[in-house]
C-alpha cells in the first residue's frame, strides 16, 4: 500500500503551538494525526487549525497557541482503513468522503496515512 509510514503525530494534550510549528515545517500533508497511547483519536487538518486561529497573530507567545491543545480542535470521528486495504478501495473512500487523508490503522493503532498526495505518487510510479 502507498503510505506514509509511522506518521509524526501530536498527542492530544499538546499546545496549539506544537501543531503550528509542524504545520510550518510543511513536511506535512496538511493533516496531523493525533494520537493518544498509541491509539489514533482523531486528526487535525490545516483548515480546522486555521479556524481555530482565527484572529490570532502568528506571534508565537499568543496566548492561544500555549493555553489551548491539539485534542479541542481535532477531527474526532475519523475515517480511516486497514493495512490491506487494496489502494483503489483507499482511493474510493477518500473521493466518497471528500477527504484528502486517509490514516492507516490496525484496530486502532495508527500504521501509516494514506494522502492524495501519496495517491499521485503511486499513479506516477506506474505510470512511468
Amino acid at each position: 500500500m502507498c503510505m506514509t509510514a509511522n506518521p509524526e503525530v501530536v498527542r492530544p494534550s499538546d499546545s496549539l503551538l506544537v501543531v503550528k510549528r509542524m504545520f510550518e515545517q510543511q513536511r506535512f500533508h496538511h493533516h496531523i494525526p493525533v494520537v493518544d497511547g498509541g491509539e489514533l483519536v482523531g486528526i487535525i487538518s490545516l483548515y480546522d487549525f486555521i479556524i481555530a486561529m482565527r484572529g490570532a497573530s502568528l506571534d508565537d507567545t499568543e496566548p492561544v497557541y500555549t493555553n489551548r491543545t491539539a485534542g479541542e480542535i481535532m477531527s474526532r470521528d475519523v475515517i480511516t482503513c486497514e493495512p490491506h486495504t487494496p489502494l483503489p478501495d483507499a482511493v474510493r473512500i477518500m473521493l466518497d468522503h471528500t477527504i484528502n487523508a486517509l490514516p492507516v490503522v490496525k484496530g486502532r493503532t495508527l500504521e501509516g496515512i494514506i494522502t492524495s498526495r501519496d495517491v499521485l505518487r503511486s499513479w506516477l510510479d506506474t505510470a512511468g
